[in-house]
């Protein structure tokens, strides 16, 4: 008998009632902390079983759609049920771009790597994941008396300094956006941040680097969660991007994070971007933080918003 899978959508109190211990931390985060978009699907197998062969995870914004996490039970794997429920996915309110974020550590990373491929899914990113604890805080105070407090002492000599965003007036601000609107930063205006879906902009977190009343280094953090924080820009201004003044914000951003109540501290970096990644291994490597690598996929309509097609089930 051919199986027919389907999509369901649930509410949280029934996702945590369905499934146990298949349920990842990362999964329950998307339940517990997800948006208006968030969909919790539960996966159904017609000839397979008249209860849950597994659940998916994903954000839908109107013709785009980015799937958090997706799980099979072991009994009904290897018979296409993933696949199926990602095209139903696809199918739902005419897709027209649909995106995966793989980490290297999910246990099944090599499974869901072939069935993506197999859905003509592209990868289009490599990005390394860097990640820090409250109990790094001796290894950095450690870093900064050997030689970190000797080049921000060098910055400061040559003219810059560092203050908290929160504490930036409209002068630099508005210095800052006209600074990203010319393209004198890479890769995006700081602005999103503050009503985006990124999260909640923590401006006692995030710092200025500037010399005069001009803006020449940013670090911006954003509120994940109670517990943790993400650091999700880190940039100099063009012209200053051979002066090492990044680091100032960076180290005043550290130390903020490390005097604040929140336990985790992450940061992400395109591969695509080398330059970037050599200076934040230099720099994150100071905090005895983790890296980690995750795969960027996803598959985009073709002209008249249809998927690509792909072979049957």
């Amino acid at each position: 008998m051919k199986t027919e899978v389907r999509l369901h959508k649930i509410d949280p109190v029934t996702y945590f009632s369905l499934f146990g211990q298949e349920r990842l931390t990362a999964a329950d985060y998307y339940v517990r902390h997800g948006t208006d978009h968030l969909q919790i699907c539960q996966i159904t197998a017609c000839g397979l079983t008249e209860a849950a062969a597994g659940f998916l995870l994903a954000s839908v914004r109107e013709r785009e759609a980015e799937v958090h996490y997706i799980y099979v039970f072991p009994e009904y794997r290897g018979r296409g049920v993933a696949a199926q429920a990602i095209l139903r996915l696809e199918e739902q309110g005419d897709a027209e771009l649909v995106t995966f974020r793989l980490p290297e550590t999910l246990r099944y990373f090599f499974t869901m790597k072939k069935i993506l491929e197999g859905l003509k899914y592209v990868q289009t990113e490599k990005v390394h994941l860097f990640g820090s604890t409250k109990d790094t805080e001796a290894s950095w105070r450690a870093y900064l008396e050997s030689h970190g407090n000797r080049v921000t002492a060098w910055l400061e000599d040559r003219g810059f300094y560092s203050i908290p965003y929160a504490e930036a007036g409209e002068d630099l601000r508005r210095a800052l956006a006209e600074q990203a609107r010319q393209g004198l930063y890479s890769p995006m205006d700081p602005r999103f941040l503050t009503g985006g879906r990124q999260g909640e902009l923590l401006e006692e977190l995030s710092w200025l680097a500037c010399r005069g009343n001009v803006p020449a280094a940013y670090s911006f953090v954003i509120r994940a969660d109670r517990k943790n924080v993400v650091c999700e820009q880190i940039a100099a201004c063009r012209s200053c991007q051979d002066q090492g003044v990044v680091f100032l914000a960076f180290a005043r951003m550290v130390d903020s994070f490390y005097a604040s109540g929140y336990e985790r501290m992450g940061y992400a970096v395109y591969e695509t971007n080398p330059r970037a990644l050599a200076l934040s291994r230099r720099m994150f490597r100071r905090i005895r933080s983790t890296e980690k690598l995750q795969y960027h996929y996803e598959k985009r309509a073709a002209a008249g918003g249809r998927m690509p097609e792909t072979a049957p089930f």
